[in-house]
């Protein structure tokens, strides 16, 4: 629910801001999350986590009386293959004939290698 949900991300970023706020508070020499500071938001985020399941698990609608039969393993395992096999195939695809058009159009190999590395992490997402 977006209204309980919102003011623990609201929350959570506040108190990322105060745990990065060492040199404003006059805590420590930088502005960097410490183990401790890293542990609590890791906490923090295994509570909410838990208080968010038991949450959901009790407002659940109640299962249908007909029996549904379960989901078959190998049309989602086949599905996953096909979509891993497109993203490498994709991403040959793109990173080839990038760098084919940038050495056309004579771009240095730096710039090439540079670009085309954070392109083709990033475009999978």
């Amino acid at each position: 629910n977006i209204r309980r949900d919102i003011p623990f991300g609201l929350g959570a970023a506040l108190l990322l801001a105060a745990f990065l706020s060492d040199r404003w508070l006059g805590t420590g020499p930088a502005d960097r999350i410490g183990r401790g500071e890293g542990i609590a938001m890791l906490a923090l985020y295994l509570l909410l986590t838990m208080w968010t399941i038991r949450r959901e698990r009790r407002t659940a609608p109640p299962a249908p009386a007909g029996h549904t039969p379960p989901k078959r393993l190998w049309p989602a395992a086949a599905k996953i293959a096909a979509g891993l096999a497109g993203l490498v195939f994709g991403g040959e695809l793109f990173l080839g004939s990038a760098t084919a058009i940038a050495r056309a159009l004579g771009v240095a190999e730096s710039t090439i290698a540079i670009t085309l590395v954070a392109g083709g992490t990033s475009l999978p997402e």
